[in-house]
């Protein structure tokens, strides 16, 4: 798994159990990027931030197991 991932997970904090959790962290990932592209002026800096988080919401997806895997420990 990449390490911007594992810190991304080391960063979130669980705020339910189950099946949900896993919504959450995407959700904390999608607002963590949206900081970076709310504080950017440039249209072309904002785009590349859309583009990485979306990027970012489509890995996790594909790798929900995994990453369910690891808010788990």
């Amino acid at each position: 798994m990449e390490r911007s991932i594992k810190q991304l997970i080391k960063g979130f904090k669980l705020k339910s159990k189950g099946t949900l959790k896993f919504g959450d962290f995407i959700s904390y990932c999608y607002h963590a990027f949206d900081d970076k592209v709310n504080s950017k002026k440039s249209g072309k800096s904002i785009n590349n931030y859309n583009i990485m988080r979306q990027n970012l919401i489509n890995y996790l997806i594909v790798n929900e197991k995994k990453i369910t895997l690891e808010l788990s420990k």
